[in-house]
């Protein structure tokens, strides 16, 4: 009998990808529960997991492409374009380390010399046979004390150059490694569908981008070369300590077993700590950013208290992951010193012992124990590099999971439609569209719908509020692709277009206009491929009914702020509408433009609306509740709450047409005016509706 998938399924069910396990052990998990092969795991997919299907071939290729079986690979290949100024940090290095490996060699030897002229001198102060030698006979590897002494000089010179150029191209790689990742992933963040943005949230996006890309970075550059410098010294100095003695070097050689296994351990370990850590920042980061972009929101329900406490729970968890680090390090870390002072206490005690025996000279075993010391050293660089390899091991699939992920939207791909060519206004047609969110694929928003819309009218979707009429323009905007069934554009599927210059033919105004923190003439011009002139800047503006513009201290050079937030509702509006009429769309959609806004607001936003449509290049779909809004339009289309067409006409048709669902629905909201009177644009008087 098949394992329950239920823990799968839950995991799948809240599509928090951000929270998903790593391929290799998403795949790892899959096979174990019985879903050996891809057509097995999308089958079971969508049956346990209750996602749809595209959300389900999604993932399928993700399995089906799956992440280097070693995260090391992974981490090398990313730095292929770093390689020339590794190497040149490399070969820096490498003099550095030799110069500084060379260090206890040359002590050894001046000892050596100063105890055998120490000793020739006390002999020779005794009587004995041996003359003292004169100070100006005593050399170090040939060379004269005082030549020695410059020599050493010039060399510490050229180490410490060495070590300046490695660590400035080091660093100089690390920068830039980081900045390409950042701007590798955010290039393809930004151009991912909305189905992915409906299960990532924006915080957990951020977090990865500032923590997660470091570590990858400082994994393979900083990190990368203290493990060079460290197997360098370490192979050289274990050398060294072999050619001066084969006894003291198998004595501190029974260390490494119990070492090697410790640090196997610990790396494992530490590895998930860094994925746990990783995690539970970045949960803190998505806090921070939602709840602090909702600070009004906050205030205004008095939740204050309520986020503080939310704030820092996530904190605690933060404090927990960094609390388990610190123990795992100090852990790792005290145990090895305690092992390193033990075996270098050894070997000074046996080392006195061979020279007692003068199987060993006091110089000797000074170099023996400098390269123990460097050896030691060595082997705790290794464990950092080590421990430094497994957070990075842990970041890459953070951070790359944003990147691996397999957009079904290509924004890139199609042909330039005729319409966009000719700037002419094509006629939409939904041909018996199904549609369901990804996130909810059992809620058919859209179950069987077919409109079509001649080029250049005007159509205006109404009805109940989770209808599909927003939907509808999402479609338009390929924000997704319909489940089953077409949409066309001039008769041909829109998924042949070239969707970035489609998009760039569409006028959107919607409810949140979407305005960025930016300037006013920068806002407008926006998403324009050529520069876009004040001059041209000042005619929307006026065709959008933005005097106030002009009040401003630095006029459209003034900045809004995050999301307009400088300007009132309806100011921000007319801007979203002045953006539209200097893309001069082909298509407009205008969803719910005056919802929210007062009496005077709307009906500045309503005179803008007017000037916009009455250029009459444009096929316009409209969503509104609003009946002055409404009856711009060429044609009224009504929706039940289950996304089905239940009436169409013109406003006029519809309203003085007592047996009208448009005209029972919307008398209701009219709170007994008279609708003859509306219809014909003549002040309004209260009347008891029949």
């Amino acid at each position: 009998m098949r394992p329950s998938i239920s823990p799968l399924r839950q995991s799948l069910s809240s599509v928090s990808f951000g929270d998903l396990k790593l391929h290799r052990e998403f795949t790892q998990t899959m096979t174990s529960r019985g879903l050996k092969n891809k057509e097995t795991s999308e089958t079971n997919l969508r049956k346990e997991s209750g996602l749809s299907p595209l959300l389900v071939k999604a993932l399928a290729k993700r399995l089906d492409k799956p992440a280097p079986s070693n995260e090391l690979i992974r981490l090398f290949v990313m730095t292929k374009k770093e390689w020339k100024l590794l190497t040149m940090a490399t070969i820096l290095l490498l003099i550095s380390s030799a110069i500084t490996i060379s260090i206890p060699y040359f002590v050894g030897e001046l000892i050596e010399v100063v105890t055998t002229t120490v000793e020739r001198m006390a002999l020779a102060e005794g009587g004995g046979e041996l003359p003292a030698t004169p100070q100006e006979d005593i050399k170090i590897i040939g060379l004269e004390l005082e030549t020695f002494y410059f020599v050493a000089i010039g060399a510490l010179a050229v180490c410490s150059l060495a070590n300046f150029g490695k660590m400035f191209l080091l660093r100089l790689s690390n920068e830039r490694m980081t900045a390409r990742l950042r701007s590798l992933v955010y290039s393809k963040l930004i151009a991912k569908d909305a189905a992915f943005y409906d299960v990532i949230r924006v915080g957990d996006m951020v977090a990865r981008l500032a923590n997660a890309s470091n570590a990858v970075a400082r994994s393979f550059t900083l990190s990368t070369a203290d493990g060079i410098k460290s197997i360098f010294m370490g192979g050289v100095g274990l050398g060294m300590m072999a050619h001066i003695s084969l006894e003291l070097t198998g004595i501190a050689m029974l260390v490494v077993p119990p070492l090697g296994f410790m640090m196997t351990v610990y790396g494992n370990k530490i590895k998930i700590i860094a994925q746990q850590s990783l995690g539970s920042v970045a949960a803190l980061s998505r806090i921070t950013e939602e709840r602090l972009s909702a600070a009004r929101t906050i205030q205004k329900l008095a939740g204050e208290r309520q986020e503080i406490h939310r704030y820092n729970d996530q904190l605690r968890v933060v404090f927990d992951a960094g609390k388990r680090d610190g123990f795992a390090v100090a852990s790792f870390t005290s145990w090895t010193e305690l092992a390193g002072n033990i075996t270098m206490l050894t070997l000074i005690l046996y080392g006195g012992q061979l020279i007692m025996e003068s199987s060993l000279s006091i110089g000797e075993l000074t170099s023996f124990l400098m390269y123990a010391g460097y050896v030691s050293a060595s082997a705790m660089g290794l464990t950092n590099f080590y421990t430094e390899i497994m957070k990075g091991a842990g970041a890459v699939n953070r951070f790359m999971e944003l990147y691996d992920w397999q957009t079904n939207i290509k924004p890139t791909v199609g042909t330039k439609a005729p319409f966009i060519l000719n700037s002419t206004p094509p006629e939409i047609e939904f041909r018996n569209v199904k549609f369901a969110y990804p996130t909810r694929p059992n809620s058919l928003i859209l179950p069987d719908f077919s409109l079509k819309i001649p080029a250049g009218s005007s159509v205006c979707l109404v009805g109940p509020s989770g209808g599909g009429k927003s939907t509808i323009a999402s479609l338009l905007l390929r924000y997704y692709d319909p489940v089953e069934g077409q949409l066309l554009l001039d008769g041909v599927e829109i998924r042949e277009f070239n969707l970035r210059s489609l998009r760039k033919t569409i006028g959107v105004v919607s409810q949140s206009p979407g305005l960025l923190s930016d300037t006013i003439a920068e806002n407008i011009a926006y998403g324009m491929e050529e520069k876009v002139s004040r001059e041209k800047i000042n005619q929307a503006l006026a065709m959008a009914d933005c005097q106030f513009v002009h009040e401003l201290p630095d006029g459209i050079d003034t900045e809004i702020g995050p999301r307009g937030i400088r300007l009132s509702g309806g100011q921000r509006q007319r801007l979203a509408i002045a953006r539209a009429i200097v893309r001069q769309p082909s298509i407009l959609v205008l969803d719910e433009p005056t919802t929210s806004l007062d009496m005077n607001s709307q009906a500045a936003v309503n005179l803008a609306l007017d000037n916009l449509l009455c250029r009459g290049n444009a096929t316009t779909i409209m969503i509104a509740h609003n009946i002055s809004t409404m009856r711009r339009t060429d044609k009224i289309i009504l929706l039940n709450n289950q996304g089905r067409i239940i009436e169409t006409g013109s406003f006029n048709e519809l309203v003085l047409n007592k047996d009208s669902l448009f005209r029972k629905m919307y008398l209701d909201g009219m709170h007994g005016y008279m609708i003859e009177d509306f219809v014909n644009n003549r002040k309004l008087l209260p009347v008891h509706a029949p």
